[in-house]
C-alpha cells in the first residue's frame, strides 16, 4: 500500500510536469501568434502548477526559468505592439494591448507606457526626417554631412546643424508633417478609448 502511494505520487508529479511542458509549448505558440493576453494567462496557470510541485522535481525549476523567460518575451512583444500602435493606430492591435495589460494585472501601467511610446514615436519620426535631409546628396555636396555610419551617432541638434540653409524650410515642413501623423494617431487612440 505504501509503495502504491509513492508510485501514485510520482505519477501525479510526472503528469503535472507533462502538463506544464504542454503549457510551455502552447505558450510558445501563443507568443509566435502574438496572442499576448492568452500567453500571459497561460504563464500564470503554468507557474501556479509548477509552484504546486514545490521542490518535488528538479525539472520544475528549469521549467519555471523557461516560463519566466517566455513571460519576458511576452512583455517585450506587448511593448513592441505599444510602440507600433503609437506610430500607426490599429483598433485590433489596441484591443490586444489593452487585453494583455489587463491580463498582466497592470491596466493603469498602460497609460504610462503609451505616454512614453508616443514621446518616442514623435522623436523617432522627426529624427528620421531630419536625418534624411542631413544625409541627402544635395546636403553632402555642401560639405555639411558625413557618412551614414557617422550620422547614426549624431544628436538631433547635430543633424539640424548640418542642414544647409536652403533645406531648412522643406525639412521643417516634412518634420511637422511627421509630427502631425503621430498626433493624428494619438487622436485616433483617444477617440477609440472614448
Amino acid at each position: 500500500a505504501a509503495l502504491k502511494r509513492r508510485i501514485t505520487a510520482v505519477l501525479e508529479t510526472l503528469q503535472q510536469l507533462s502538463d506544464a511542458c504542454e503549457m510551455r509549448d502552447r505558450l510558445r505558440a501563443e507568443l509566435e501568434a502574438h496572442e499576448y493576453a492568452t500567453a500571459v494567462r497561460t504563464c500564470a496557470i503554468c507557474m501556479e502548477k509548477l509552484s504546486n510541485l514545490g521542490d518535488k522535481a528538479g525539472a520544475a525549476k528549469d521549467l519555471k526559468r523557461t516560463i519566466d523567460k517566455l513571460l519576458d518575451e511576452v512583455v517585450q512583444g506587448i511593448d513592441a505592439q505599444v510602440r507600433a500602435v503609437c506610430m500607426s493606430f490599429d483598433d485590433e492591435r489596441m484591443a490586444t494591448i489593452v487585453d494583455a495589460y489587463v491580463s498582466l494585472g497592470d491596466p493603469s501601467g498602460l497609460a504610462d507606457k503609451l505616454g512614453a511610446a508616443f514621446g518616442e514615436a514623435a522623436l523617432t519620426a522627426t529624427t528620421m526626417v531630419v536625418k534624411g535631409y542631413a544625409l541627402a546628396p544635395s546636403s553632402r555636396a555642401g560639405g555639411h554631412a558625413a557618412s551614414t555610419g557617422a550620422a547614426a551617432n549624431w544628436t538631433y541638434a547635430e543633424l539640424v546643424e548640418r542642414l544647409p540653409g536652403e533645406m531648412y524650410r522643406s525639412c521643417l515642413l516634412k518634420t511637422l508633417e511627421s509630427l502631425f501623423d503621430v498626433l493624428a494617431t494619438h487622436r485616433a487612440m483617444v477617440q477609440w478609448h472614448e
